[in-house]
């Protein structure tokens, strides 16, 4: 019999040292109840594909991997199909905490960066223009539309 401990102990850690191996944020943070983690840069949290629990499904690398962060390990995902969703499981909670401390700390330093800020100077002219056009498409349906109907009806 062949279980996580045996792939684990077979598994190429050097690929850790690859940049391409980085674990998708978006996707673990989400697993973690963790919501709005997009477009943060990820060096630490890596996941690596063991060769014999891996194969393609249409165009897309699906099975089970390996999730380190800092080299440590913490859990593993599995995804069956390119269209299931890619499920992750937690070597303990003190793994699932610190994968969960790490993404929100990364979170709290990317924080200003989501913010946007009003200019209140901005040339906004184009949106009384945008009004204008929209107000006359609305008059134009409920003359062709919605009048004809309301004149038609029987009380």
């Amino acid at each position: 019999m062949k279980n996580i401990q045996h792939y684990y102990d077979t598994l190429d850690l050097t690929q850790l040292d690859n940049d391409w191996n980085e674990a998708h944020i978006e996707d673990v943070a989400s697993s973690l109840g963790l919501y709005g983690a997009y477009g943060l840069c990820n060096k630490r949290l890596k996941e690596i594909a063991h060769k014999d629990l891996m194969w393609v499904c249409t165009d897309t690398h699906v099975g089970i991997s390996f999730l380190f962060l800092d080299k440590v390990f913490v859990g593993i995902s599995m995804q069956t199909a390119r269209k299931s969703d890619k499920h992750y499981y937690w070597k303990d909670v003190d793994g699932a905490k610190s994968v969960r401390d790490f993404i929100v700390e990364l979170m709290l330093e990317n924080n200003d960066k989501e913010i946007e800020y009003i200019d209140f100077e901005q040339d906004i002219s184009e949106w009384e223009e945008h009004k204008i056009r929209q107000d006359e498409l609305n008059r134009q349906h409920y003359e062709k539309y919605i009048k004809p109907n309301l004149t038609n009806r029987r009380i």
